[in-house]
């Protein structure tokens, strides 16, 4: 069934990656991490990580495209200076361990979003490869 869905989900997207514009999650390395990027319409978008039950960054940024592998990332409340920075998404079947105090489990992933580094502003050490379309 699960290849059934996957061939339908290639079929209808061709050979167009996924939309950049949703949530990405980075897997989680331990039970209270989170970390998260989302691009939303009208070139707005919000990242956030923490760990430890405490958020240590939630930024709120301008976002475009600035060619089809290039995203230009302007950060609001950051005296930083614009970066573009190479991405790239793609379809497969992605299980990602997600820990949990009650035992791990598995989550299958079928869109992944790959930076050339941390889309994050200077200060949080943060992943680059993120995951979305979970089943």
């Amino acid at each position: 069934m699960r290849a059934l869905l996957l061939l339908v989900i290639a079929l209808v997207a061709g050979d167009r990656p996924p939309a950049l514009e949703r949530t990405w999650n980075a897997a989680a390395p331990h039970y209270d991490y989170l970390e998260a990027i989302t691009f939303a319409g009208g070139g707005v978008g919000n990242m956030v990580w923490g760990f430890h039950q405490a958020v240590r960054c939630d930024v709120d940024f301008r976002w475009r495209r600035v060619d089809a592998r290039t995203v230009e990332l302007h950060y609001m409340r950051e005296v930083q200076p614009p970066r573009r920075l190479a991405f790239a998404t793609d379809w497969g079947r992605f299980d990602v361990i997600d820990p949990s105090p009650g035992g791990d489990r598995t989550i299958h992933y079928r869109c992944r979003l790959t930076f050339s580094a941390s889309p994050f502003p200077a200060g949080c050490d943060t992943q680059r490869i993120f995951y979305a379309c979970a089943d």
